[in-house]
Order: structure tokens, then C-alpha cells, then sequence
């Protein structure tokens, strides 16, 4: 590594530090679940959090946002702040941009994907940071206004993702178990490219990168086989061909195989307590089942972004919390609106 990348590599993991230590307590999550007002929720997160530098391009308007603008706001903050800190990851040269360019353009195609007819503006790519329009290799303007899977897949055209879902967007039945195959082709796409990229870029800190690129796959494919022996028992043979699948796995081919026969929940949850995911287990009997595989998730990176000192890694499990925290937010934003009582709020929540 030159001295400039050297130096880069240390500023980024310096900055994630510094941007991770203003992170939302659990005093605060339990004074916002306690409000019943949704513009006094607003309120607090433009005043009295990180966040107001994102509530910016609104004024001072906030009484009359709605959750879906509420939304675009807090997910351009979680862009805003992964800027802070790739600013130093181009003199890296380690695989970092490459890793959150195609991140985020996947997440992009995904969400566009799960919104298919819907013509009203998503507040979500009105909110993105003008940096991130210039990262991708398709048009977001363009994607944003795609409302067909033909329209869709004409923004595409030229990209690594245009032969990739051509054949699993078009006719795709609108059920929400069919959606996930293309999301799971994406995901895959994802990890498998990026620990190739990694690999190349970052041989010294490749193991534990891997790893975790792994996990974030395998997590994918454990909340779907949970939920498929939880609460569809009866079409397990159809849902299963949607589960994640990919080479880049931490489980044993025999481990995969056993937690898709398992005959139940029961026998599910044994099977995972003896592979490398035990971790998991305890989160299932401590009333997090509804949130295991993100809550253990984020315990894995928050632990991993405190020991590290590889700044791939770190901006991997930075990215990873930040994420966790933004879909805090909006799970709460959707509660209060809601009328939820603040006890099923914060057990929902992934701190």
C-alpha cells in the first residue's frame, strides 16, 4: 500500500469513527416510541439528532411531511454520511467504492422492482445526495420513472443487470415470494462480485471481509427458511426455490440442506444452533424472532467496527449500523402514525 493510500485508508476509518460515535442511544429510541404526535416526532429528530442536516433541503416545514418524505429524508441521511467518509476511499484503491457503487444501485433496481405501477415521485430518489446520481451506471431519474418491468429493463440496457433479471422481472407473478428472486439474484450479484473485487483490492483484510459478506447472504436465506417453516409449512416445496442461494456461504452444504428439510420451526431452530450461526438462537427464544437475523447482524458489525482496523471492513459494518438505525427511524415514524403502543415499537427496533 502507497503512503497516500495508507494515510487515505486511515482518514476513512477515522471518519467512520467519528460520524458512528453520534449514533442514537436506546434512551433516545424509548423517549421517540413514548410520542404520539408525528410532526413532535419530526421535530425531535430535526433538532435534537444528527439528522437535521439532512431536514435542510425541506425548511422548516415539517409539520405538514409525510411519512413517506419522513422516509426519503432519514435514507438520504444514511447516503449522507457513507459520503463523509468514501471521500477518502478513492485514493484507497481497496474495493470500497466499488462495493457501495453497486450496493447502492441494487438497492435502487430492488426498491424500484417492489414499486412496479406506482407513478407518484418516490421520495426516496428524490432524497438521494446529487454525489451518488453520478456513481451509478444506469440512470436513476430514468429507473425512477420506470414503472413496468419492460421500462425498467430498458434502463438497464448495457449494464451487468440487464441479463442478470431479464429473464426473472419479465412475467414475474406479483406475489411477494416471487419478488424475492430477483432480489436474491441481486443480492448474490452483490456479495460474490464484491469478495472478488475485495480480494483483488484487499488481500490483507479479505478473510474477515469475506466472512462478512457471507453472513449478510446467509442472514437473507435464514429469515426466509424462518419464516417458510414458521408460517408456510404447506408451500415449503415452492418457496424454497426463492430462498438466497450462493456459493459465497458460511454453512456446510450439509448444514443448508438439513435447514431446508427441517420438518418445522422446532427442528429448524436446532439445526441452526449447531452450525456457525448458534448466535442466532438465543435471539429466536428472547422475543427478537421477528428481528433475529438484523439484530444479529448488527451485534456482528458494531462488534467487528469496534475491533477492526482494517478501514474495508470498518466502512462495511459502519454502513451496516447506520442502515440499522435509519430503519429504526422509519419503523417508529410508522408506528406513531399508527397509534402502536411504545412496547411493540421498541421490540422491534435493532439496538
Amino acid at each position: 500500500m502507497s503512503t497516500i493510500s495508507g494515510l487515505s485508508a486511515s482518514a476513512l476509518y477515522a471518519k467512520a469513527k467519528a460520524v458512528y460515535a453520534s449514533h442514537l442511544t436506546d434512551a433516545v429510541y424509548a423517549e421517540l416510541a413514548g410520542m404520539t404526535d408525528f410532526a413532535e416526532f419530526v421535530g425531535y429528530i430535526r433538532t435534537k439528532t444528527p439528522y437535521a442536516e439532512a431536514f435542510e433541503a425541506i425548511g422548516g416545514n415539517t409539520g405538514k411531511l409525510s411519512r413517506r418524505q419522513f422516509e426519503g429524508i432519514i435514507k438520504r441521511m444514511t447516503l449522507m454520511r457513507l459520503e463523509k467518509i468514501l471521500r477518502y476511499a478513492s485514493l484507497c484503491d481497496d474495493g470500497i467504492t466499488d462495493y457501495f457503487r453497486m450496493k447502492h444501485e441494487c438497492e435502487c433496481i430492488i426498491r424500484r422492482l417492489r414499486q412496479q405501477g406506482d407513478y407518484e415521485l418516490d421520495s426516496y430518489f428524490m432524497y438521494i445526495p446529487d454525489g451518488f446520481f453520478k456513481k451509478t451506471c444506469f440512470e436513476l431519474y430514468a429507473l425512477e420513472r420506470a414503472c413496468t418491468p419492460k421500462e425498467i429493463l430498458a434502463v438497464l440496457k448495457n449494464t451487468p443487470y440487464e441479463n442478470m433479471l431479464a429473464r426473472l422481472i419479465s412475467g414475474t407473478p406479483e406475489t411477494e415470494n416471487a419478488r424475492l428472486v430477483p432480489e436474491n439474484r441481486l443480492y448474490s450479484f452483490l456479495y460474490e462480485h464484491s469478495a472478488a473485487v475485495f480480494k483483488k483490492k484487499s488481500p490483507g483484510d479479505f478473510a474477515e471481509i469475506e466472512t462478512l459478506l457471507a453472513t449478510l447472504g446467509d442472514m437473507l436465506a435464514v429469515s426466509t427458511l424462518y419464516r417458510i417453516k414458521t408460517y408456510y409449512p404447506e408451500n415449503e416445496e415452492v418457496l424454497r426455490l426463492h430462498v438466497y442461494r450462493s456459493p459465497l456461504t458460511r454453512f456446510a452444504a450439509k448444514e443448508r440442506t438439513a435447514l431446508e428439510h427441517a420438518s418445522g420451526t422446532e427442528e429448524f431452530v436446532k439445526t441452526l444452533g449447531g452450525t456457525c450461526y448458534k448466535g442466532l438462537v438465543p435471539l429466536l427464544k428472547s422475543g427478537k424472532a421477528a428481528i433475529f437475523t438484523k439484530q444479529y447482524l448488527y451485534d456482528v458489525c458494531r462488534e467487528r467496527f469496534s475491533m477492526t482496523n482494517s478501514a474495508a471492513l470498518a466502512a462495511l459494518c459502519f454502513s451496516a449500523c447506520i442502515a440499522a438505525e435509519a430503519d429504526n427511524l422509519i419503523l417508529l415514524a410508522e408506528g406513531i402514525c399508527m397509534g402502536a403502543k411504545p412496547e411493540d415499537m421498541t421490540a422491534l427496533l435493532v439496538c
